[in-house]
């Protein structure tokens, strides 16, 4: 059971960044003010503070224990494997190598350390 949770809530599983909650208070703030001018105003930067915490999330990461397995740097759905041509700017053997792509949503955790 618990792994079914861990895949249907995902968030469950992740903290936030202290800048990212800085933000989300910042939000917070101006639209307390703003919602004493005018009340709808307040609903209008309520989004950005909802925004703001989603983008800061952290997800704690265990990378699975296998001799031969790949990690991919994001979160996701895989789209496609195949060969693909080489771009010239990544300055690497011009041979067709395995391109692996990631569909990821907007609200996913990425925090993409990696060119």
């Amino acid at each position: 059971m618990d792994d079914i949770e861990r895949k249907t809530l995902p968030w469950l599983n992740g903290g936030f960044d202290m800048e990212g909650i800085a933000a989300a208070l910042a939000f917070l703030l101006v639209a307390v003010l703003l919602g004493v001018l005018w009340g709808p105003l307040f609903w209008v930067v309520f989004i950005f503070f909802v925004a703001a915490l989603m983008a800061s999330r952290w997800s704690n990461r265990t990378p699975p224990e296998t001799a031969n397995g790949i990690v991919a740097p994001c979160d996701g759905v895989v789209v496609s494997v195949g060969l693909a041509e080489v771009p010239p700017e990544l300055r690497l053997s011009q041979k067709p190598m395995m391109r692996v792509r990631i569909s990821s949503g907007p609200a996913a955790t990425n925090k993409v350390y990696t060119p």
